[in-house]
This record gives C-alpha cells, structure tokens and sequence, in this order.
C-alpha cells in the first residue's frame, strides 16, 4: 500500500517578522477608514500583502478598493491567490463583490517602475526667524517618507515629525504650501535642506528634546550622511565673482528692503530699540545749547557705539547666514538683482565694526527701523486723550430724575 501523501500546508503568517506582524496590525485597525493608497504604500512586501488580504474580514464592510488597490500593486502569484479566495468568501456569503481581471496569457510586457526622486523644500523666515524645511525620500515600493522640520537659526530645532505619506498625500502637501502656508517655499537639493536642519541641530542647546530625537532617528533610518558645505549654496545660482567684485550700495538697499516678504523679519523690534532711543532723546532735549552740528555728531558716535554693542561677530555671523538663506530663495524666485543686494550685504557682515568703518546694510537697517518706531510712538501718542479731552465729562443721561 502506497504512502498518503500529505496534504501542503499553507504558509502562515508566523513566517512574517515582528516588524511585518506590527505593520500587519496598524494595517488591519486602518482598513477601512484610511486611502487604500496610503496604506498599500505601506507594505512593503507580497507576503504582508498576502497575510493582510487573509486577515481581512469578509463581509458587507470589506475595504474592496483596498484589495484591488492590492491586487494591482502585487501581481505576484500568492497574492492574487488570496484574493480570489477572498472574493469567493464574500460571494459564498450573498454577498456581491466584483471579479479580479482576467489574466492575460500573452508575453506580458514588462514596463519598470517609475523611478521616483527624492524632493526638498526651504522656506522663507516668519518674523520670529523661524523657517520650515521639508524632505521627501521615495520609500519601496510606493510613498515617500517625509520629514517636515520647523527651524531657528539663533536657537535650533523647534519642531520635527516624520511620517509616510503616498503620492497623492505628498501632491496635496505641495499644493497646500504653494496657496496656505505663510512661509514662501522653494524647491532646493536634499543636501541643501539637509544641511539647513542639521546646522540647526548642532546649536540646539537641548539634544534630548522630542524634536531632536525624532531628527536622530530619522537620520539613522534614511542612512545619509550629511557635511558642511564647502560655500553657501546660494552661490549654485548666483556668479560668486558678482559678489567679490561689488559693493553694497544705497538703491539696492531700498530695492531689496522693498520686499517685505523676506526683509520684514531683519527690521530691529521697538522692545530692541527702545535703550537707544532714549540715548538719543537725551541729546534733543538736552538744555545744553549746542549746534545743530554738535548734535548730529553725538547721535553719530551713539549710533555707532550701539550698532557696536548689538552686533558683535556672532550676531553678525547669524545675520549674514540669513541674508544668504534669503538671497538663495530670491534667486530661486527669479529676482535675481534682490538677490545679490543679499548677498553683498551679507558679505559686510565679515567685516568689525570700528569707529572708522561703517556698515552700510545695518546703518539703513537701523535708520529705517527708528522711522517705523516714531510712527509708532507718534500713532500711539494720537490715541491717548489729551488734558482737555480728559476734562470733559460725560453728559447726564434724561432719563435720570433729579430730586
């Protein structure tokens, strides 16, 4: 008597590892209520995709789009198995449910996937300096992840969240930040943003922060490797001899600060300001008479002590990596004469301030950041009544009887 052969048992989904099994889980609870899209970028593999069409359940609220969202990602022959058995379940139980697509047994075609390319986004400051980077890595087989990175140059990492999104949510995400977002965002190289966000993580006081953390293990995920660049990158768009060569001068002050888009955030805030207000006050009141001459000398040498004082090489430092960072978003926008104002202001950042050498760029900064805080201080004073306004008194009402 021959041998019973025994029956081939099916592969489980024990043969599945942790990290699939969890994926599988998440996978599961979202199946219904989440893009078929989004998810089917999420597996990463035929056998997760196998083990989830098995794990589906069938009935009435079966996720369909979801299996044939499946079953146009995953051709493989174990997958399209599994869901014609699904399918089968569904219709053995009443209920309808549409056929897969007859397979072809012509010499199919073979047509390589599209290659998608890695995308970065920067963004323009907000008046608190505060600026968003955006990264967009192609993840296998479909989505991308895509680490959205709020900044500050002065004090580091603010906020960083990374999640996987498809293609359709990445589109979404771009459309919305082209028409709603407050900051100006511009396409740039990975290294380049990369470098924007890892600078910031370098003067983050605080490495241990939840947005530090999160940019670590984004780091080790992705596997890049990221060094300081050997010029700004603004220099990729703007002829670098333009800037050796020239000098910042007054019109291109006033063209670029007619920008207030990517200029407002430079201007000195009143609370900034206020000290050296005052000092120069002193010397307008002052009932020493002296010469309208003798005046404006003072103001000079008070000015210049302050801009000394506000702005040692390390602030200086910062402000020059901004006018770059901005000149490098003007470039990307075409105003390309904006620009390189930018940028021949950011290159008086390197030279100190002495009492022999004046800065042209925070000399203007400074003049029209005064203007802006008499305007100020003068619309402030309008709104206050004056004495005789606060004399008057309001007029009885007729409707009180006086005795």
């Amino acid at each position: 008597m021959g041998k019973k052969k025994k029956p081939k048992k099916a592969k489980s989904i024990t043969s599945l590892t942790s990290e699939q099994k969890e994926a599988l889980t998440s996978l599961l609870k979202r199946a219904k209520d989440t893009d078929p899209a989004s998810l089917v970028a999420e597996i990463n593999s035929p056998a997760l995709a196998r083990a989830l069409i098995e794990k589906l359940p069938s009935d009435e609220e079966s996720p369909l789009e979801l299996v044939f969202a499946i079953s146009e990602a995953f051709p493989q022959k174990e997958v399209q198995k599994a869901i014609r058995k699904f399918l089968f379940k569904l219709k053995a139980k009443g209920i309808k449910a549409p056929d897969l697509p007859p397979t072809t047994k012509s010499t199919p075609v073979l047509v390589p996937p599209t290659q998608e390319e890695p995308r970065a986004y920067v963004g323009s400051y907000d008046p608190s300096w505060v600026r968003l980077v955006i990264l967009a890595i192609p993840r296998r087989p479909r989505g991308f992840d895509v680490a959205i990175c709020a900044i500050n140059d002065a004090v580091g990492i603010d906020e960083f969240n990374w999640s996987l999104f498809s293609k359709k949510s990445l589109r979404e995400l771009e459309k919305d930040l082209e028409t709603a977002s407050p900051f100006k965002m511009v396409e740039t190289s990975m290294e380049h943003a990369l470098w924007c966000i890892e600078r910031a993580y370098g003067i983050s006081n605080n490495k241990s922060s939840q947005a530090c953390m999160e940019y670590d293990r984004f780091k080790a995920y992705v596997g890049i490797e990221i060094s300081p660049p050997e010029r700004p990158f603004v220099y990729d768009l703007i002829d670098e001899a333009r800037v050796k060569e020239g000098r910042i001068s007054l019109w291109q002050l006033e063209t670029l600060f007619e920008d207030k888009m990517f200029m407002a955030p430079f201007l000195l805030k009143p609370d900034e300001i206020s000290s050296l207000v005052q000092e120069l006050d002193k010397v307008s009141e002052s009932p020493i008479i002296i010469s309208e001459a003798q005046a404006m000398e003072m103001e000079k040498k008070i000015r210049k002590e302050w801009l000394r004082k506000k702005f040692p090489e390390q602030e200086r430092r910062i402000l020059k990596y901004r006018l770059e960072e901005t000149a490098y978003i003007l470039a990307k926008l075409g105003k390309d004469e904006e620009a390189l104002a930018a940028l021949l202001s950011a290159k008086e950042m390197e030279k100190e301030l002495t009492e022999f050498h004046e800065n042209p760029f925070l000399e203007f900064l400074l003049d029209l950041s005064l203007d802006l805080y008499e305007e100020l201080r003068e619309f402030e004073e309008d709104l206050e009544p004056s004495e005789d306004e606060s004399r008057i008194e309001a007029p009885e009402s007729p409707l009180i009887i006086k005795p």
